[in-house]
Parts: C-alpha cells; sequence; structure tokens
C-alpha cells in the first residue's frame, strides 16, 4: 500500500492517523483517497491473488508476474479462480518465465489448488507446468492429471516454439469421456476417463477451480514432484537471467450474457475473465436438429464434409437460416446452438461470379488473388476464418478449427420457439421462414453441412 503523510496505517483498507483519537478521525477520511493497494489490478471479484500480491502488475491486458530473486519465497504468486468449472474448454494465454527454476502454471483443481503431501485425501488435478529450464525452439511442457489419493498420470508434450518468447493459448478440453491438453488449438495429449470415475465426477459436477502460478526452487529448498519433474525444472541457482524475471497471463474475455439458463447449457471457458484480450469475438449461430445441437454442446463442434468453401463449420450472425440456404440432403433444422467465437484473422471472400459448386470450395477464391481454392487456401493467406459473401445474400462466417469456439449453448430447441428468436433478433420473416413461400426445397446450390 501506498500512503501519502509519515504516521498512516492500514487499517481494513481504511487510511487512519495514530495518535490522538479525533485527529485519526479525521486524518483517516482524508487519508483514505490518497491510498491505493498497489496490486488492485491483478485481481477483481472472479479472482483472488493468494500470496505476494506485490508481484503482480498490470500491463495492458496481461497481468504480469515477478519473480524477484534466485529464492523461491521472493518468486511469484498464484491467482484462484472464485468460480468452478467442469465439462466445456478453459484457456489461458500464457508468456512462461525464463530459465532454470521456475515454472509457469496453469491448472484446475477440485482440491483448493494445493498438493497434498500427507497423501491422505484423494483430489483431481489437471496440469499444464511450463519450465523456463525447457524452453527453447522446441520447449517440453509436463502436463499431468492426478487421481485417486496424489496418483500422477504425467506426460511431456514439446510444443515448437519458445514458450518464454510470447504468449500462447493453452486450454483443457473436457467431455464427459475425456481430458485434451491444446496448445494454440492443436491437440498435444488427449485422456481417456472413463476408467477414472473420480475425474468423471468432478466434471459432471464442475468441482473445478481455475488456478496460474508463477513459482521458483533453489538449491537451499526442498523439491517438489517427482525425479522427473524435478529435473525438468532446475533449480533457480542456475538461472542466468538478470532477476527480476516474468511471467505474463492474459484471458479471452467470455460473455456471461451469452450462457443460457438452459440445464444443456455449457460454457466453453470459464464464465468470467482475469483479463480482457482484444479479440475478434463475434456471437455466432448453427442450426442444426436438436439431437446435433445437444452433441456440440456436450462436445464441440466438428467440421462438415462439405460447403461453398468446403469442409468446416458455417454460422450466421442471427439465429436463423434462410431456406434458400438449406441443402436436403444434408442440412438439419429444429434446433440453434449460440456460440462465441474468436474469428482471428478473418478474410472477407465473395463467391466467383457463374461458379455453383457448392460443396467442394471451388467457388471460394483465395484472398487478395492468391493461389488454389477454399479452406485451404485461406489458411495459406494466413486467415483464420471467412466471412462469405454471395452477392444479394446474408453473410456466413465458416472456421475450420473448432477450438475457436470460445462458448455454446442451445438457444431454441423446436421449429417454432427458433423461428420466434429469430423474428426477436429484429430479421424480417422470411429470413426465419423454414421453408420459403413458393420456392422448391430442392432449388439452388448445394448448402453447407449443418450439423
Amino acid at each position: 500500500l501506498k500512503c501519502f503523510g509519515s504516521n498512516i496505517v492500514l487499517t481494513t483498507h481504511t487510511c487512519t492517523a495514530v495518535g490522538n483519537m479525533k485527529v485519526a478521525t479525521i486524518v483517516s477520511v482524508a487519508a483514505a483517497a490518497l491510498c491505493t493497494p498497489v496490486w488492485a489490478g491483478c485481481e477483481d471479484g472472479k479472482w483472488a491473488v493468494a500470496y505476494s500480491p506485490e508481484n503482480c502488475h498490470m500491463e495492458g491486458d496481461a497481468a504480469i508476474v515477478s519473480c524477484n530473486a534466485k529464492s523461491g519465497d521472493q518468486c511469484g504468486t498464484r491467482f484462484s479462480s472464485n468460480f468452478h468449472v467442469g465439462q466445456g474448454s478453459n484457456a489461458m494465454e500464457i508468456k512462461a518465465a525464463p530459465g532454470a527454476g521456475v515454472a509457469t502454471t496453469f491448472y484446475l483443481s477440485n482440491n483448493g489448488g494445493l498438493y497434498d503431501k500427507t497423501k491422505t485425501h484423494p483430489w483431481v488435478e489437471l496440469d499444464f507446468e511450463i519450465m523456463g529450464h525447457m524452453a527453447g525452439p522446441h520447449s517440453k511442457i509436463w502436463t499431468n492429471m492426478f487421481t485417486g489419493i496424489g496418483v500422477e498420470h504425467n506426460q511431456w508434450i514439446t510444443v515448437p516454439f519458445d514458450v518464454t518468447a510470447g504468449y500462447h493459448t493453452f486450454a483443457f478440453e473436457i467431455t464427459d469421456t475425456s481430458i485434451s491438453w491444446v496448445v494454440d488449438g492443436k491437440t498435444y495429449r488427449k485422456e481417456d476417463i472413463t476408467s477414472f470415475p473420480d475425474v468423471q465426477q468432478s466434471v459432471r459436477t464442475s468441482a473445478f477451480q481455475e488456478f496460474a502460478s508463477v513459482w521458483g526452487k533453489s538449491s537451499s529448498e526442498p523439491g517438489e514432484g517427482i525425479p522427473a519433474f524435478r529435473e525438468g525444472l532446475g533449480l533457480l541457482d542456475t538461472n542466468s537471467n538478470s532477476f527480476p524475471i516474468y511471467a505474463g497471463f492474459r484471458r479471452t474475455p467470455a460473455a456471461p450474457e451469452n450462457f443460457e439458463n438452459s440445464s444443456a447449457s455449457v460454457p466453453l471457458t470459464a464464465l468470467p475473465a482475469l483479463h480482457s484480450s482484444a479479440k475478434n469475438v463475434m456471437t455466432l449461430y448453427h442450426s442444426t436438429s436438436l439431437a446435433a445441437a445437444k452433441s456440440i454442446v456436450a462436445g464441440n463442434f466438428k467440421a462438415g464434409h462439405m460447403g461453398w468453401c468446403g469442409g468446416a463449420v458455417y454460422f450466421m450472425d442471427y439465429p436463423g437460416l434462410p431456406a434458400w440456404k438449406k441443402n436436403p440432403k444434408s442440412t438439419q433444422v429444429g434446433a440453434v446452438v449460440k456460440a462465441t467465437v474468436d474469428m482471428g484473422k478473418m478474410c472477407e471472400i465473395s463467391k466467383t461470379d457463374g461458379c455453383d459448386d457448392g460443396d467442394s470450395g471451388k467457388c471460394c477464391p483465395a484472398p487478395d488473388g492468391g493461389r488454389g481454392h477454399g479452406i485451404e487456401a485461406a489458411q495459406a493467406a494466413g486467415c483464420n476464418s471467412i466471412k462469405w459473401i454471395q452477392p444479394g445474400d446474408l453473410p456466413e462466417y465458416i472456421i475450420w478449427e473448432p477450438e475457436r469456439v470460445l462458448s455454446k449453448s442451445i438457444l431454441c430447441s423446436s421449429d417454432s420457439e427458433c423461428k420466434q428468436k429469430c423474428l426477436e433478433s429484429n430479421h424480417v420473416s422470411w429470413h426465419c421462414a423454414r421453408r420459403l413461400r413458393g420456392v422448391s426445397s430442392a432449388a439452388g446450390p448445394a448448402a453447407e453441412l449443418h450439423q
């Protein structure tokens, strides 16, 4: 705490002068405006700082955590969420602290984030332990799943970048049958949890808190973990960097207002965000059958097999799908999934004049006059998503990486309810009609495969 004046102390976030009581009362009112917690930017009502709050400060949208010296008691802090999560995707953008002896972590736990060294109580924990000692052009990251009473299921994964050089997204993708460790949208590890009832119970009951931390160990302090873990961590004593060293955490903002009160609603990222990060996030809608909608919400979207730009996931920016966009061979209706999607770099692509191949992607030219067509050409041009334009028609939004979906829920579960939701979105009735009057359901080119 930073306060102005020589005889001011902190009492329950109020500054009070020491000395005569009457003077103290007057000074406390005046001084309160001059006192602000220096760590206030690193915690809010959704996240708490467990210890050493002075080791965290904000830089723009990032929480920067310092390791100040080659000693564990001067290294890092830990954030804990004041909310609980379960099935879905829980992600954090992380830039790890460099060098030996320091770990930057993101993990889920049903045990308050603590390792029970007494080995007397069971707990479930899912870990990313990002060790500066293992960083390089191809960094090794320690992943783990604790079950039972301290039973480890650890595995190294290798990513093709230096984890200390920039921010990357680390996510746990959780379903009722599996846990996946995902980095920058790529799954590096996946575990079947059907033989771990304690894990499945934690998933079903949303028993996990989220945690993010930076911590370190020197040779004078007790080691942590099994020998392979200690070897990967190294010791602060041998860290060649100038101290303090830093790690950073950024969080994609979730949108609580987008989550329905339906029991079928499953957020793909935790409701609150640790920090805001400026991304191209859109609320989009996907028409499908009720059975498919339930499957999507329980797991995730899957890319279809055909479409104007090829096999992908196609969305509208309102809760409807005009009749002329429906393919009688593939389009399913009866429900709408509402999704919050990180579109990344979105490229606008218009249909090639005179082309009517709505299946293979041939009508979807490469951006900026490049070579090829469809999803592959868009990827080669550095696009993460497509805004698909057909002259005179409503735009569609296309992704091919389901991990870009940050949250999803069932908006409506019957034709009548979905039409009402569509009309409530201020779209004209013919944008919401299940079938356009006077037009055959088979008219027009093939539409996308809406799952």
